[in-house]
């Protein structure tokens, strides 16, 4: 299992900073979306949240396979 730390992603929906954990699956522990105002922290256990982090996952499996590459 990998631990990971995403000070910036752009995506389709917009931007974020995220950690967690990646192995087979993906594992967010905490999520941030660029604001007006600066960074705000989503809550994890909220419906909402939990499923832009279901549409993002793609795009962050995606980003971090390039990271990790050989």
């Amino acid at each position: 299992m990998t631990t990971f730390h995403i000070s910036r992603i752009h995506t389709s929906r917009g931007i974020f900073r995220l950690s967690g954990h990646w192995a087979q699956t993906l594992e967010i522990s905490a999520i941030e979306f660029m604001g007006t105002d600066g960074w705000v922290t989503l809550n994890l256990s909220d419906e909402h949240s939990r499923k832009l982090m279901a549409n993002l996952e793609l795009e962050i499996l995606t980003h971090l396979r390039s990271q990790h590459a050989d």
